[in-house]
């Protein structure tokens, strides 16, 4: 279910699930390592997890700005970038992602199948489990079992996290984009805002380069230190996605356009792999620098 959780080695953490068949009235969850071992020192199996409390009915929504909803005050946390559920009086579901809140307006990243009323609600579907320091010890991928139960019906779901050394943050901003490329961003506005927001795209992005990363081995991704030196690579992605569906101009082919986003993506981030800096090989916790570290490079560079 979705992109990879990522918590910082023996620090407390939460991991989560948004969960797709709607609020959930109780919900449990097992975790496990990847090979089916326990977490260290607390085992987690069958455990309560909290459900978020979020509930709003429908105050306000416009047709002409179909991507702003006004919720009545009630309890729970409204929070940007968080995915909550749009929920229909005759029963129909949709996932939404917030990118504004504003009290209790809300800015959505795209806009919802139908028409909202006063007799519909947003609500939150994130079940939680918190982890201790003791629990996060052990570096590695772990996987969670979450055992649902919304309107009576049970539903089982599972998630990943990864225990690192440190967090990987996503470097890229709508307003970084726009500094890196502004005459493409100003041609495809237009276009982005029908379809979304540059922020979802970046969003998007930064999750195929974490899945690319991983693809080249956990002791990679582990030694990383500075993910903001990954943020041309995220924008160069973005860039690679839209050729798919959009063109500077029609002097461009699609084939020869897409082709050009791609190379110049692969050369970002080769030239990121190339320079970053990185932890060293006896987990010191010593950085190297990317000379210290050209043997290994060679390496990874042939991880495809």
């Amino acid at each position: 279910m979705g992109a990879v959780q990522y918590l910082i080695q023996s620090r407390a953490g939460t991991v989560y699930l948004d969960c797709p068949a709607g609020r959930p009235s109780v919900a449990t969850v097992t975790i496990k390592t990847a090979g089916g071992g326990e977490v260290p020192s607390s085992p987690v199996s069958g455990a309560s997890a909290t459900v978020d409390p979020l509930t709003r009915a429908v105050q306000t929504w416009s047709a002409s700005t179909p991507r702003s909803i006004t919720l009545a005050a009630g309890s729970g946390t409204l929070a940007i970038g968080r995915d909550y559920q749009a929920r229909w009086a005759n029963g129909k579901r949709e996932m939404c992602r917030t990118i504004g809140v504003a009290t209790n307006t809300i800015e959505i990243a795209d806009e919802l199948p139908y028409p909202l009323t006063t007799s519909d609600y947003v609500e939150s579907t994130r079940c939680t489990y918190a982890l201790t320091t003791a629990q996060t010890a052990n570096r590695g991928l772990y996987r969670c079992e979450w055992v649902t139960t919304v309107a009576s019906v049970v539903y089982v779901y599972e998630t990943l996290f990864r225990i690192a050394r440190s967090l990987p943050v996503n470097p890229g901003t709508a307003a970084g984009l726009r500094a890196y490329s502004p005459e493409l961003c100003s041609r495809f506005d237009q276009f982005v805002q029908r379809e979304g927001s540059w922020t979802a795209r970046i969003a998007s992005a930064w999750d195929k380069l974490l899945a690319e990363v991983e693809g080249r081995g956990e002791q990679v991704f582990d030694r990383i230190v500075d993910w903001t030196q990954a943020e041309p690579v995220i924008y160069e992605r973005v860039l690679l996605d839209m050729a798919a569906t959009k063109r500077p101009s029609d002097d461009w082919s699609p084939v020869d356009w897409i082709a050009e986003r791609r190379s110049e993506y692969k050369a970002a981030l080769e030239t990121w792999m190339a320079s970053v800096r990185w932890y060293d090989d006896a987990d010191a916790g010593r950085v190297q620098s990317p000379d210290e570290a050209g043997r290994d490079l060679v390496s990874i560079r042939m991880r495809r």
